[in-house]
């Protein structure tokens, strides 16, 4: 019997030793949080529950701003910096939901053992919000490296051209502000409008942003680093499978100038995902015009833009004037030798070479003439000097307008070889600008140009779309123009092939 009572007693404390292991694993499982949220089993929020859709934008906000959901497929946008070592309850920013009585509950499961892992493999983390006694809302969470913006908001006129104008609010999140090297949260009240032309009819629409102040005039912010202003632009990049090419041309252009004294700076922009009224956008570039304060004119100086092709239209309705002290009639009359090219003489030569061999290794045969490219008068020792500054570079490496419509040509576009026309009058009055162009390029092989700087630049852009999940969540809803033949390497190798042949053009040798 002693030995009973004592195999009993062995058996109990075990027993309770292991409920009391497993019930403390339970509680303290219980208790992790992740963005202000706790984080409970299953079993809590659907015993005694059944699913309720209810639409709760609005009513859930993330760091004090409505939070960014696409209200069809029930997710919410949050950026967010992960790495291999970031903890679940490492993540900055909060949850939270207006509503009384409401509370939100994140489901435990393996997004909760590998963060970095989970997320990094396309999946969502499930946001419960108890939405009654015996009811519950679901809720995908997208974790992404990109920022995010939402626009809510609603239609109140249309402007001059027959556009809708819309106003409501702005908001963005940042998980790695480059000015601020933190987390950052920005909000605004906004109008915005769609722009362009032919992609204007698109289903991913671009848009023309104009942030205001609480008294309804301008408000500049400063936003991913990209220097502070009140009016922006969210391009869709409709025309690029890829997602790349206007990115690594400002890239590459910006480089390039930033090394020179001769170049103005093209428009900057980084990739962000986008959600307005409740729906996703997807993939945008966030960009800024190029205007008076973007390249920082003085007041003598004259900005033109290059709005429309062919000369039978005058050049009052070929260009538009961004910027000029003078009256319309003065500020074209400059231009009068240059809009036909009769007489060159006021551009500036260094300038001139880069940006036709910028457009030579691109193949951007969309930036050629009149249409897609920006003119700046300088005043500079008493006269003015014209700078050309490429704008709007979507067809270049290896996509091209051909047949009427927008084609992957490889092989085309490699064999491509056009100057700009100010070409004829310019070597009119420098003789040796074959020499300088063939000079230039020899420098710039060696530098921006080589091979590795350009492949690495594109293969990093592209790294960062997979790394983020936005370039397949893009492809989901938006499918690809050209079956699937504009991929990364496909790029790298036109860029190879691009600067061989230009080589062979320009007695260039590696």
């Amino acid at each position: 019997m002693a030995n009973i009572r004592i195999c009993r007693r062995f058996f109990f404390l075990t027993f309770l030793l292991v409920f009391i292991l497993v019930s403390g694993a339970f509680i303290l499982r219980d208790n992790i949080s992740c963005l202000g949220v706790p984080v409970v089993p299953q079993s809590v929020y659907e015993k005694h529950r059944h699913y309720s859709y209810q639409n709760l934008n609005g009513t859930i906000f993330f760091n004090g701003e409505p939070a960014a959901i696409d209200v069809e497929s029930s997710t919410i946008y949050l950026p967010q910096e992960l790495s291999e070592t970031t903890r679940y309850n490492e993540l900055p920013g909060k949850l939270e939901i207006s509503l009384f009585g409401y509370r939100l509950y994140f489901n435990d499961g393996p997004a909760f053992d590998s963060l970095y892992s989970y997320v990094h493999h396309g999946n969502a983390l499930e946001l419960i919000v108890i939405t009654g006694p015996d009811t519950y809302m679901r809720y995908n969470v997208i974790l992404t490296v990109l920022p995010v913006i939402n626009i809510n908001g609603e239609a109140i006129s249309e402007d001059e051209e027959g556009r809708t104008i819309y106003s409501g609010t702005f908001q963005m999140w940042d998980s790695h502000d480059p000015e601020l090297d933190a987390y950052s949260t920005v909000s605004s009240a906004v109008q915005w409008h769609v722009r362009g032309q032919t992609t204007s009819v698109l289903s991913k629409k671009p848009w023309k942003l104009s942030l205001k102040g609480s008294n309804g005039g301008n408000k500049s912010l400063s936003l991913m680093g990209l220097g502070e202003d009140d009016d922006w632009i969210l391009n869709p990049m409709n025309a690029d499978d890829s997602r790349i090419r206007e990115k690594f041309s400002m890239d590459l252009w910006n480089d390039i100038s930033s090394n020179s004294n001769h170049n103005l700076k093209m428009s900057s922009a980084e990739y962000v995902e986008l959600v307005i009224n409740g729906q996703y956008f997807g993939l945008y570039l966030l960009q800024r015009r190029i205007d008076q304060k973007y390249l920082d004119l003085e007041d003598n100086d004259i900005l033109f833009k290059g709005i429309r092709l062919g000369e039978i239209y005058g050049p009052e309705n070929m260009y538009e004037i961004i910027y000029s002290p003078l009256d319309e009639s003065s500020s074209f009359s400059l231009m009068d030798g240059y809009w036909d090219y009769t007489d060159c003489s006021m551009s500036n030569t260094e300038n001139f070479v880069d940006a036709n061999l910028f457009l030579l290794l691109l193949s951007s045969m969309d930036n050629y003439t009149s249409k897609n490219m920006y003119y700046c008068l300088l005043w500079e020792d008493g006269e003015y000097s014209l700078y050309l500054i490429p704008w709007d570079t979507d067809l270049s490496l290896g996509l091209a307008y051909l047949d009427s419509g927008f084609r992957y040509n490889y092989d085309y576009c490699i064999d491509f070889f056009k100057y700009r026309p100010e070409y004829n009058s310019i070597k009119s009055r420098q003789p040796d600008i074959d020499s300088l162009i063939a000079q230039r390029w020899a420098q710039l092989r060696e530098e921006q140009f080589s091979e590795e700087h350009l492949v690495s630049l594109a293969q990093n852009l592209n790294r960062q779309l997979e790394l983020s999940g936005a370039l397949a969540r893009d492809r989901l809803r938006w499918p690809l123009r050209y079956g699937g033949t504009d991929t990364v390497d496909a790029l790298c190798e036109f860029i190879c092939e691009r600067l061989a042949f230009l080589d062979q053009k320009f007695g260039y040798r590696t």
